[in-house]
């Protein structure tokens, strides 16, 4: 069964905040940063992969 997720990303020039939540507005995990370009998101989808 998937579960909907919600991905917020706050951009700037070195890193990006990243924030994930479910459909009931519940945090599903502490807000982290990732590096920009293919590796961070690649990094983002392998840490919103619940």
């Amino acid at each position: 069964m998937s579960q909907e997720v919600y991905v917020g990303v706050d951009l700037a020039k070195e890193f990006h905040q990243v924030m994930a939540v479910g459909p009931d507005h519940q945090v599903l995990a502490p807000t982290f940063r990732i590096g920009g370009g293919r590796g961070g998101v690649q990094e983002m989808i392998e840490d919103v992969s619940f």
